[in-house]
């Protein structure tokens, strides 16, 4: 991604703005993979789904209202479609799942 960007001719800011945020990027992504991981295996770490789902849900926000309100070439990314499912799937999860945060039939 580095050698398009360089060769685009933008201004340096620009190009080195976006090579960190996609490193950020890729941070959050493995810190919300990380989180439903240990959600899955450890019953006690449920309040890491509900992050991982509200990071999730947020991603989700900030992908659509991008592709609709800034610019509609984002629609053609996966960017708008990806978050929402993660989002749906991991609250499903905690809400099967039941935990001490929310009310549950099994008390």
């Amino acid at each position: 991604m580095l050698g398009p960007l360089e060769a685009s001719g933008l201004p340096p800011d620009v190009v080195w703005m976006h090579h960190f945020s996609w490193h950020v990027d890729t941070v959050a992504v493995l810190a919300i993979v990380v989180m439903f991981i240990l959600a899955s295996r450890h019953r006690e770490h449920v309040a890491l789904a509900i992050i991982a789902s509200a990071m999730s849900a947020s991603f989700a926000v900030i992908g659509i209202g991008l592709a609709t309100f800034a610019n509609a070439a984002l629609w053609t990314t996966p960017a708008p479609y990806v978050w929402g499912p993660v989002a749906i799937i991991g609250a499903l999860g905690v809400l099967l799942r039941g935990t001490p945060y929310l009310p549950s039939n099994n008390r």
